[in-house]
Order: structure tokens, then C-alpha cells, then sequence
């Protein structure tokens, strides 16, 4: 386990004021309603109206409902079909003894709807909570899919303790403090031929302790969207092999962000343009494929050398949230729109095709689909 001294040596950002946290929050969960139903000074999801509530507190005499001393009787808990109905904040407190996942393979059902957070407190061990994910821990679903309220998970692992399926996306999310860290000899997550979104918020950190926390195949794209102030990317958190992607957006650059890790398969970042607050920064030039960020509203397609895919974000999180996608080449290539997955659809369809010149189509996410609301 990772001291909060010990913390800072890997490249965590200082932590800002709370003054400074209120107001960074506030710029930010603008942008992110339909995820961060919170209320301020709190927790980000607990208590809030349809969100199941889950404590993890080893060596409570007396836990309460909900309250749990194991991580196995958590799991159990999280796997019940009661509690599989919407999204569950998950409190880890480790105000009474160390938080640790034991060996072993916990297959998280619906992980995607599970918020992992601190228990936001000074008053207890300072500032950071801290969770510790032994050598030989297995999430066959996924995990720490969403981490906040100043959660720092640390890997220890021989073998990557998440693995992305072949072929598919995956986003993670770091806010209000939560970081992943690896200390092991293995990443926590393996990206061997898939597609995966970081989106590091407010004082959120994605951080090396020797080894990556991410590591992506030879065929996989990894996205790295820094959205708020205060967040760190620490040298040599994302690794690759010779093939893969990697691409850095941010936002406010320089509101306080540390970027560490400023190359990716020995190439420092390369075509670097600022448009107003924004800056891009991609580490190998992407050829006919778009990730949709978070602030994203616009996007102009030159599918001239090739098809161009345009791969829309999770719909259930960006709920009245509109894109405009434009194809602005006179090529006989497609620009497709493709959703997060295959139940969320684009007026019933799987896809929506650009195919002429100056083509452009409007888009809307409500109740975790898309729906046209212009064309041309």
C-alpha cells in the first residue's frame, strides 16, 4: 500500500483548496449532469434519488445495513438482483483497517453502473482513501469503471487484474480525486485489440508506480481525455505495443494539470493546436477514426484517405447532449456513426452513414439512444 507521502512521489498534483475544489466542480459537472448527480461537500452518488448505496469497511464490529467487512460478502451484495436494478455507489472506508481485494475472481454484474468512491473525509487519514488490489485478483466484467471522491485504487498484480474483451470499447472515468496507480509488474487493465476512453476530471490521476496502468495491443486505440483542473498524468502510466494508438485531449491545460508521460512508443506527442482554452495532442497521428470527448459538439470528417469512423460516447451518460458530424471530402469513403454499443441505436439503426460531400446529420442522446434531429 501507497502512503499519501508516498503518493506525491509519483507525480500526484498538490491538492488544491476546497474553495478551488467547489469552484472546478461546478465548471465541470456542468458538462457531466446525467453522471454526477451529487450534492455538494458530499459524496458524489450516495444518497442520491435511485442510487443504491454500499459501504466496504473491514473490522466494523457492528456494520450496519449495507455495511460490509469482506469484499466477498460485497460482491455477493452488489450481485443481488435487487441491487442490480441502476447504478451503486460503493464507499470504500478504510478508517478501521486496510481496504484490500483479496486474491481471486469477482465477476462484477452491470460493473458499468458501479461508482467507486473515498470516504471524503480529512478527518480520517488524511485527505486520500486507499484501496489495494492484491497479485492475483481476476474481473472478468470489468472494474473501476467510474472512481471519485478521492479513491486511489493500487494495483500490486503479476497478471492485469482487468482485460478489455477483443473487439470491444470501454471507459473509465477519474473524478474528484480518484486515481488508479500500479505497483505490480503487470498493468491493472490489458487493452489487447479493443478501444478505451480516460477521462481524468478534477484532481483525478492516472499514475505509474513502476509499472503502466494500461496497456494497449497492437490493434487497440487508447483515448486520454483530461476535462478539469488538477489532473496528473503520470510518467509512463499508459505503455503500448507497436501498432497501437494513443490520443491526449485536454482541456484548461493549464489549469494546474501535470503531463508527465509526454511520449508513446518513443514518439513525444506530436500536432499540437490550441483553439481557444483547448488543446490536442496526439501521440500518433490517428487516420480516419474519431473518438467523441466529452465536450465535443462539432466534428468535421475528411474521410479523403480512407473510411472514417465516428464513435459516439455512452448515450445513458449524456442525456440531451447533441453532436453535429459533417463529411466534408468528395471521396467516395463513408463517415459511420457507430453508438458506445449494440443496444443503443441511431433512429433504430446500428449506424448512420455520411456518403457525399458536405453530408452532415444532427444527433441527440435521450433515453440512452440516438435520434436524428437534422440532416442535410
Amino acid at each position: 500500500m501507497i502512503s499519501n507521502s508516498g503518493f506525491q512521489e509519483f507525480g500526484g498534483a498538490p491538492t488544491p483548496a476546497l474553495s478551488a475544489v467547489g469552484f472546478a466542480r461546478a465548471y465541470y459537472d456542468a458538462t457531466r449532469k446525467a453522471l454526477m448527480a451529487s450534492q455538494e461537500g458530499g459524496p458524489y452518488l450516495a444518497g442520491s434519488p435511485g442510487v443504491a448505496t454500499f459501504v466496504f469497511r473491514p473490522s466494523d464490529p457492528a456494520p450496519a445495513v449495507n455495511v460490509f467487512t469482506t469484499w466477498q460478502d460485497l460482491v455477493d451484495a452488489l450481485n443481488a438482483p435487487a441491487a442490480c436494478t441502476g447504478r451503486r455507489y460503493v464507499q470504500i472506508d478504510d478508517s478501521l483497517a486496510a481496504c484490500v481485494i483479496p486474491a481471486g475472481s469477482y465477476d462484477l454484474i452491470g460493473a458499468r453502473e458501479i461508482v467507486w468512491g473515498g470516504i471524503f473525509s480529512r478527518a480520517v487519514g488524511g485527505l486520500f482513501t486507499f484501496l489495494t488490489v492484491s497479485d492475483g485478483v481476476d474481473f472478468p466484467s470489468g472494474c473501476f469503471f467510474v472512481v471519485t471522491d478521492f479513491l486511489v485504487v493500487t494495483t500490486e498484480g503479476t497478471t492485469p487484474a482487468i482485460t478489455i474483451p477483443s473487439g470491444e470499447r470501454a471507459y473509465f472515468q477519474l473524478d474528484r480525486g480518484g486515481r488508479l496507480v500500479a505497483t505490480g509488474s503487470a498493468p491493472l487493465i490489458d487493452v489487447p485489440d479493443g478501444i478505451v476512453i480516460f477521462e481524468i476530471g478534477l484532481v483525478g490521476a492516472l499514475l505509474s508506480g513502476g509499472t503502466p496502468v494500461v496497456n494497449a495491443g497492437a490493434t487497440s486505440t487508447i483515448t486520454l481525455l483530461v476535462t478539469a483542473f488538477f489532473s496528473t498524468l503520470g510518467a509512463d502510466a499508459i505503455s503500448g505495443d507497436v501498432g497501437s494508438i494513443l490520443t491526449v485531449d485536454i482541456v484548461n491545460a493549464a489549469a494546474g494539470n501535470v503531463l508527465e508521460q509526454t511520449t508513446f512508443l518513443g514518439t513525444t506527442f506530436l500536432n499540437i493546436t490550441t483553439r481557444a482554452s483547448r488543446v490536442i495532442m496526439v501521440a500518433i497521428p490517428v487516420v480516419g477514426t474519431y473518438d467523441v470527448g466529452p465536450l465535443d459538439s462539432v466534428i468535421i470528417a475528411d474521410a479523403t484517405t480512407g473510411a472514417f469512423p465516428v464513435n459516439l460516447p455512452d448515450a445513458d451518460l449524456y442525456e440531451g447532449r447533441e453532436i453535429v458530424v459533417k463529411k466534408t471530402d468528395a471521396s467516395g469513403n463513408i463517415v459511420t456513426l457507430t453508438p458506445f454499443t449494440g443496444s443503443q441505436t441511431i433512429d433504430d439503426s446500428p449506424t448512420f452513414d455520411l456518403i457525399g460531400q458536405y453530408q452532415v446529420v444532427r444527433i441527440v442522446a435521450s433515453g440512452g439512444l440516438w435520434f436524428q434531429i437534422g440532416q442535410g
